[in-house]
């Protein structure tokens, strides 16, 4: 019998993994810590019960994805959720860090917000009110010593005894002391509102008990108070407790600092022992060189380079007066660095003139649109000065210099022109958009050359 020989796969061989077991369990106990600091921030702006779900479930997700035990075919998507994943544990364990690095210090600096408060509301209402109640006192205390005076003596009439002018000092006094009893009771009721024990209080007690305290108070006390301001209590900032790491690290804060640092750095390390959990086994057949690698992508970048300069040299191939089939007459092509398609910048112009006459063009309200850009201020001139050129006239001054009219004669010129321009446009943008598919030359963020054609004679026939 003879032995037929087996058939060889003509495959390759296909490159085989290798998981390092010790660091997959140091990495392990590594996520349990992370996990922890990350259950406790998220604690702090979710419910216990939602802490406990989307912390774990962002623990558990990153550790699969590190561990090389999930999404191994898509490692694009894979590395995005990792980014996406340990920014959030970052950031909800940043406050457990830094609430244990200056939890008493930001607790004491609340206390003192708010006792400051508290003290400037009673020096500015309540102790107003004690003055007013000496002042009271000492005038009805003067007034009865006249009254006595007037009695025993007649320092003012001549007279001894209690006469008329007796009577009437002694009733003014009487009507003194009735007034500083009435107010002394008033006093006395606010004062255990004012001046209470500030022990054992929290900043947010605080501010209730002023605000009682402050209602309380009699109208012609309150003036320099009409209402309480929460921010003189609480610290508004800390309080926005999504926004808390962004804002203390904004302000410098050196536990704040600290706590990032070790929020990344914890992180950060996981995310760097996770990329070695796993390392493909390439077979030697199919090995390449470090310099076959970088000379590959050299060549590619070389392509690229060659590709984009081509479509460009093309570009500027074309004539700048050219036979334009759909409007049957000569057109200038004229090129505006705009951000954005250039079909989207004709449609904000065709918006902003009025439908009626006379046909004022809104400028303010077409650079509204780009406030954020004030740069885009300046195609849109130019191209409002080539429409106005003299031998188009689509676009004029009106009779008192103060707006852009288009003349009624040259309106049906102009929005026919523009939607056919603006048909152009699109065709163009979207042979473009097949042709690469990242969007050159529709950038948002920055300006890109745009060619729009431009009858040059419109009003020859």
């Amino acid at each position: 019998m003879t032995n037929i020989p087996r058939r060889r796969s003509g495959r390759k061989n296909q490159p085989q993994e290798e998981r390092d077991t010790l660091l997959m369990v140091v990495l392990t106990f590594f996520n349990f810590g992370s996990g922890a600091t990350t259950i406790l921030g998220a604690m702090q702006i979710l419910p216990i019960y939602l802490a406990w779900t989307v912390g774990g479930a962002v623990q558990l997700m990153l550790f699969l994805l590190q561990a090389g035990l999930t999404a191994k075919r898509t490692p694009l998507r894979k590395w995005l959720a990792i980014i996406i994943l340990a920014s959030a544990s970052v950031y909800t364990s940043f406050f457990t860090y830094y609430g244990e690095l200056a939890q008493e210090t930001n607790e004491k600096r609340a206390m003192d917000r708010a006792i400051q408060a508290h003290n400037r509301l009673v020096s500015e209402v309540y102790t107003p009110m004690e003055d007013s109640l000496r002042d009271l006192q000492r005038e009805a205390e003067r007034l009865r010593a006249i009254a006595e005076a007037e009695k025993e003596r007649g320092i003012d009439s001549g007279f001894v005894g209690y006469g008329e002018e007796a009577r009437k000092r002694d009733k003014l006094a009487l009507e003194k002391e009735i007034k500083a009893e009435n107010f002394q009771k008033t006093v006395n009721e606010l004062r255990p509102l004012f001046e209470y024990n500030l022990e054992n209080l929290k900043p947010q007690d605080i501010l209730q008990k002023d605000g009682e305290a402050l209602s309380s108070a009699p109208q012609e006390f309150r003036n320099n108070y009409p209402e309480l301001k929460r921010g003189d209590y609480i610290d508004e900032g800390a309080e926005i407790s999504l926004l808390a790491p962004y804002l203390k690290v904004k302000n410098q804060e050196e536990a704040a600092l600290i706590a990032l640092l070790i929020a990344v750095g914890v992180d950060g390390m996981a995310i760097m022992l996770g990329t070695s959990i796993v390392t493909k086994l390439v077979p030697p057949e199919e090995r390449r060189s470090p310099v076959a690698i970088v000379a590959n992508s050299i060549a590619s970048s070389i392509r690229e380079v060659r590709t984009s300069f081509a479509k460009v040299n093309n570009a500027g191939r074309e004539s700048f007066l050219a036979e334009d089939e759909d409007l049957q007459a000569a057109v200038e092509l004229v090129t505006l660095n705009v951000k954005g398609k250039g079909s989207n910048f004709l449609n904000n112009f065709y918006h902003a003139i009025s439908e009626v006459e006379p046909h004022i063009i809104n400028y303010s309200a077409l650079t509204q649109k780009y406030r954020t850009d004030e740069n885009m201020h300046n195609p849109i001139r130019v191209f409002i000065d080539k429409l106005r050129e003299p031998r188009r006239a689509w676009v004029v001054r009106n009779t008192n210099n103060t707006e852009w009219v288009v003349p009624p004669e040259h309106y049906h010129q102009l929005v026919n022109w523009l939607q056919k321009e603006i048909k152009r446009q699109k065709s163009s943008e979207a042979e473009i958009g097949e042709e690469i598919d990242f969007g050159f030359g529709f950038s948002e963020l920055q300006e890109t050359p745009v060619q729009f054609k431009i009858p040059v004679n419109p009003n020859s026939n």
